[in-house]
């Protein structure tokens, strides 16, 4: 089975003799990035957010990579592929538009709009975003976000390299703007729960967590939250407590006698699941 620094330069090279190969960092997930401001001096660069920016490593914002058929790409490659293989911020593109004009509608499409015409920052460089966008946009959506694009590849939460999109698009068409239905915002932000518990529950994290690699946090976060959701706790404040309590034995605790009769309790509303976590203290005081 290939790595991900062997996939990655096949797509590469491959593509460099027909099309022009781009990365697209997101700066945020990469602590170290200033470290390679001096490799990234070899290449055309965009900060997406401020595409006039003359320092475009910023440490927030996502930046477009052009990549070059040399030594320095591989090293550039490689860096990326092993500081970034669980960090959720690398994409790889190919198109026939050069840096500027690809840059220029990268950096359009961060504007979306919410039902109501609300304005929100489109965080397709996040590729846990990214990969709930491909689930969540309608055709006609994913064709205005592609635009441009061949081919449109992200490294997933486990490392592996994965294809979002082969939407073999080499001309661009106007830029339009994404508008989310009620649906769809109700859709990524079920989507994003998982994520932003285990938000939380880094912050103060139970021993398990550090045993685990973040793709597999995440996979025992998604375990906790269905468990919850199965006993009718929904808002996130309790998934949170729920799932904290429940880490350490990936949930195992809820299956003694005591916590099963309190949680039929809240699975039919009698109790909200924080009165049950009191009457368990109690229980044990």
């Amino acid at each position: 089975m290939l790595t991900l620094i062997n996939q990655v330069k096949a797509i590469a090279h491959n593509d460099l003799d027909a099309h022009i190969f781009y990365v697209l960092i997101d700066q945020s997930a990469f602590p170290n990035m200033a470290r390679i401001k001096n490799k990234l001096c070899h290449f055309r660069l965009a900060n997406l957010v401020d595409l006039s920016t003359k320092e475009p490593i910023d440490m927030a914002s996502p930046i477009l990579v052009q990549l070059n058929n040399d030594e320095n790409t591989d090293q550039l490659l490689e860096w990326l592929c092993t500081q970034g293989a669980y960090a959720n911020g690398l994409c790889f593109i190919n198109s026939q538009l050069a840096h500027k004009a690809l840059a220029e509608a990268l950096a359009s499409r961060l504007d979306a709009f919410l039902p109501g015409k609300f304005p929100v920052l489109l965080r397709y460089f996040d590729t846990r975003i990214l990969s709930e966008l491909f689930v969540v946009l309608s055709e006609e959506q994913k064709a205005i976000l592609t635009n441009g694009i061949i081919n449109w590849w992200y490294v997933s939460r486990a490392g592996e390299l994965l294809q979002g999109v082969v939407s073999n698009q080499t001309e661009i068409e106007a830029e339009q703007a994404i508008y989310f239905t009620e649906k769809q915002e109700s859709m990524l932000i079920d989507l994003s729960t998982a994520d932003s518990i285990l938000n939380q529950l880094q912050t103060n994290p139970a021993e398990k967590l550090y045993q685990l690699l973040p793709y597999q946090q995440y996979a025992l976060a998604t375990q906790l939250l269905i468990q919850a959701n199965s006993y009718a706790i929904s808002e996130v404040p309790e998934c949170t407590a729920f799932c904290r309590l429940g880490l350490d034995s990936a949930g195992a605790i809820y299956q003694e006698e005591l916590w099963q009769q309190l949680l039929a309790k809240v699975k039919n509303q009698q109790l909200s699941f924080f009165d049950a976590l009191d009457e368990m203290v109690d229980s044990l005081a």
